[in-house]
C-alpha cells in the first residue's frame, strides 16, 4: 500500500474551495442515482424524477405542483406518493410497471417490510389515490410544460396493450424506474465491475490494493445494507492497515435482509474472499501479524451481501 492516494475535492456550498487529502486506503461510498426511461415528452417541465419530488418535500416542503402523476417501478413510489398526498397535491394516479405477482416471488424476503407497505396502502387508499398496476406512461403532453400523461397497460412480456391507452390530466409526473449504482469514481481508480455494479469480495475490498467499496455502488440494497457493508469495509481496512486480521465470528443463524424490494439485476452476487497478491492491498501477513491484536467489529464478519442479501 505504499504511496497512497491522493483525493482532490471541492468544497463549500458551491463546491468552488479546492482541497486535497492524502490517504493509505479509500473506501469509496458513491451511492446510486435514479434510472428514468425516457418516452416522448419526458423533457418537459414538470416532468422529475421521483427521488427529486421527494427531496422537495424534505427539503424545504416544496410542493411541485398541484396535480400529479406518479409512475415508474420501485418502491420509492409509495412514499413520494403517500408525501405528496399529504402536502396537499391531487395524486391523480400510482402508475407501477411490474407485476405485483412478482412480489410474492420474494414473500420471504418481504415478510419484514409488510407493516410498512400496509401503512402505505392504507395512506393511499385514505387519500383515494387510484393504482394502476401493469402500466407505464406512453408519452407526456404539453407545450411550455406538461398538461397530462398517457398510460397504458402492459402484457406479461412489458409490451403495451394497445387500446388500454387513457390520458391522464396533471401538471407534475413524477417517474422513477429504479436505482443503478454510481461507479464513475471506482472505473476512474480502474477498479474491475460486475455487471452493473463495483466488483468486491467479503471484506468489501476492490481489486485495486488500497481502494475499499460499499453500499449503493456495490449493488442496489438499501439503507441497513449499506451501513452493514461500511462497518464491515471500515473494519477491514483499519486492519489491515494496522497489518492485522479482521476478527471473524460465526455467521448469525438465519439470514437478515437489510431491505424488501425484490433482488436487482444490478446487484453482484456474494463472491468467496479473493486470494492472491493481485486481490490484497497489503503483502501476505507474517506469523507475527496474526499473532497481533486484531480490530474487533461490532457485528458478525461475513459478507454483507450473503447476510444481508438475497
Amino acid at each position: 500500500m505504499s504511496g497512497g492516494f491522493t483525493v482532490h475535492a471541492l468544497l463549500g456550498p458551491e463546491q468552488e474551495e479546492p482541497a486535497e487529502v492524502h490517504a493509505r486506503a479509500v473506501l469509496l461510498a458513491t451511492g446510486g442515482y435514479e434510472q428514468v426511461l425516457p418516452f416522448p415528452g419526458w423533457t418537459l417541465p414538470g416532468v422529475v424524477t421521483a427521488g427529486g419530488a421527494q427531496a422537495m418535500l424534505k427539503g424545504g416542503l416544496v410542493v411541485p405542483g398541484r396535480r400529479a402523476v406518479v409512475a415508474g417501478a420501485g418502491p420509492l413510489l409509495l412514499p413520494v406518493a403517500t408525501g405528496l398526498a399529504a402536502a396537499g397535491v391531487e395524486v391523480a394516479a400510482l402508475v407501477e410497471s411490474t407485476d405485483p405477482r412478482r412480489l410474492a416471488r420474494h414473500g420471504r424476503a418481504l415478510a419484514g417490510k409488510l407493516p410498512e407497505g400496509a401503512g402505505y396502502a392504507a395512506r393511499l387508499l385514505r387519500h383515494r389515490v387510484p393504482f394502476l398496476a401493469r402500466h407505464t406512461v406512453v408519452r407526456a403532453h404539453g407545450d411550455d410544460r406538461l398538461t397530462g400523461v398517457t398510460v397504458a397497460a402492459l402484457d406479461t412480456a412489458g409490451r403495451v396493450r394497445p387500446g388500454t391507452e387513457r390520458h391522464l390530466p396533471c401538471d407534475t409526473l413524477a417517474v422513477g424506474h429504479g436505482m443503478l449504482p454510481h461507479t464513475d469514481l471506482a472505473e476512474v481508480l480502474g477498479c474491475r465491475l460486475d455487471g452493473l455494479a463495483v466488483a468486491v469480495d467479503t471484506e468489501q475490498r476492490t481489486d485495486v490494493p488500497g481502494v475499499w467499496a460499499a453500499g449503493e455502488a456495490t449493488g442496489i440494497g438499501g439503507a441497513a445494507l449499506a451501513l452493514a457493508e461500511g462497518h464491515i469495509a471500515g473494519c477491514s481496512a483499519a486492519a489491515r492497515l494496522r497489518g492485522t486480521a479482521p476478527i471473524r465470528f460465526p455467521p448469525p443463524s438465519r439470514p437478515v435482509r437489510s431491505t424488501g424490494d425484490p433482488p436487482r439485476p444490478s446487484r453482484p452476487p456474494a463472491r468467496r474472499p479473493r486470494t492472491g497478491p493481485s486481490r490484497s492491498p497489503t503483502t501476505p501477513w507474517s506469523a507475527a501479524a496474526r499473532r497481533s491484536a486484531p480490530v474487533p467489529c461490532a457485528r458478525p464478519w461475513t459478507s454483507a451481501r450473503a447476510t444481508y442479501g438475497p
